[in-house]
């Protein structure tokens, strides 16, 4: 399922990227879009680390719309809002760093199969 809407966001994405350097002319705006959509559609797949804490799973959700809005403003008004482009990547820090001192769910439940077996 995510697959399918990364690929379709993108798919929207170029095609309006396309269509604004088709009317602007402009290779500077439609370099630093496409890249900006890459990193973003990236930002997409490494959400899926968030999903161990489901409120932070949220926020990197509302996050990635918010992040998908400041590409469009930059797309439209040529005003770029780097931080709340990279802003999904607060929600991937803290997911890293939970997981780093609380440890993550997943070890838990293999520390209960390992000492269920012996």
């Amino acid at each position: 399922m995510l697959v399918k809407f990364i690929l379709i966001v993108s798919f929207i994405l170029f095609i309006i990227i396309l269509f604004q350097y088709m009317r602007t002319k402009d290779l500077k705006k439609l370099l630093i879009s496409l890249g900006t959509s890459g990193i973003i559609m990236v930002l997409f797949v490494l959400g899926n680390m968030t999903k161990t804490v489901f409120l932070l799973f949220l926020l990197h959700k509302l996050l990635m719309i918010a992040s998908l809005g400041a590409l469009f403003l930059y797309i439209k008004n040529s005003t770029y809002y780097w931080w709340i482009i990279f802003s999904p990547l607060v929600s991937i820090i803290l997911a890293i760093v939970l997981e780093y001192f609380i440890g993550s769910a997943n070890e838990v439940e293999t520390m209960r199969q390992v000492s269920l077996s012996f």
